[in-house]
């Protein structure tokens, strides 16, 4: 007997706000999932009855979807204790409610989730979080022509397929030939010609590796530029709803800004992001 899909939803510490619940719901109602839902309650008493808030939050928002348990937790690293819950590999999504500013981007806890969790992370930007998914768009790095990378893509292909064909979404595919951008700024480079030059290379490793999902060729999108530029903007142009990504996780570096390309990519983008790790 098949193990059933399971999300781990980490609520916000706000008890009252139900974006990432009412999130939760509709990709459980669509997977047939359970939900764990996590509540941590602030360490300085901020929110007064956290735990009964939650519950009663959670009752109200997910009305008679009943397969879910409810968690409340006090401890002083959230990540830490996510990235432990999700060790045994009972945990097929998480979805959080990411939290930015102009300045930070992303808070010290998302970027450990994205960086350490092996499971899928959903990030829910607080314009688009009820939304519907009309357009997805997903990202491939077919230059980079190595197993394992070539793996990483079609993970994140297998997933952007599954839930565009789940929820009636178009499918783009953002495809970036990496590109110097003080080259460019400087004009040093002519993008419209890199573009040209690369795409029926392009062309010939889509044919070969990816025509299987059958996706047209005119949603696959090419250009050229640094990709934390480039695919932020093609995302913005699409006004995709969800944009799905891989990242190796690398540690070399500390703090916030790892270095790695993903990351520079998230902080550009301005809508859902759903992370995916190798497996």
């Amino acid at each position: 007997m098949s193990r059933q899909f399971t999300i781990l939803i980490i609520a916000d510490p706000d008890p009252n706000k139900t974006r990432t619940l009412h999130q939760a719901k509709l990709a459980a109602e669509n997977l047939g999932a359970r939900l764990v839902i996590v509540g941590f309650e602030p360490a300085d008493d901020s929110v007064v009855d956290f735990g009964s808030r939650l519950a009663e939050t959670v009752a109200r928002e997910l009305g008679t979807f009943d397969d879910y348990e409810l968690a409340i937790e006090s401890c002083d690293d959230m990540a830490a204790r996510i990235v432990e819950r999700c060790a045994s590999g009972d945990i097929d999504l998480i979805i959080k409610q990411g939290h930015r500013s102009e300045s930070v981007f992303y808070s010290p806890t998302d970027w450990h989730l994205i960086r350490d969790t092996k499971a899928p992370l959903l990030l829910l930007d607080s314009g688009k979080a009820h939304r519907k998914l009309e357009t997805i768009m997903a990202t491939a790095d077919v230059e980079e022509d190595s197993p394992e990378q070539r793996a990483l893509d079609r993970k994140v292909l297998d997933y952007s397929v599954d839930i565009a064909e789940r929820f009636g979404s178009a499918l783009h595919v953002a495809v970036c030939v990496k590109t110097s951008q003080i080259l460019s700024d400087l004009d040093l480079v002519n993008l419209h010609k890199r573009e040209h030059a690369h795409a029926p290379k392009v062309r010939e490793i889509i044919a070969r590796d990816y025509q299987d999902y059958g996706i047209a060729e005119a949603n696959w999108h090419l250009h050229a530029g640094a990709p934390e530029k480039i695919l932020a903007g093609m995302a913005q142009g699409l006004e995709a709803d969800l944009v799905v990504l891989g990242t190796v996780g690398r540690k070399k570096l500390q703090g916030l800004l790892l270095g790695n390309t993903a990351e520079k990519i998230l902080r550009n983008l301005h809508t859902n992001i759903l992370v995916i790790k190798p497996d």
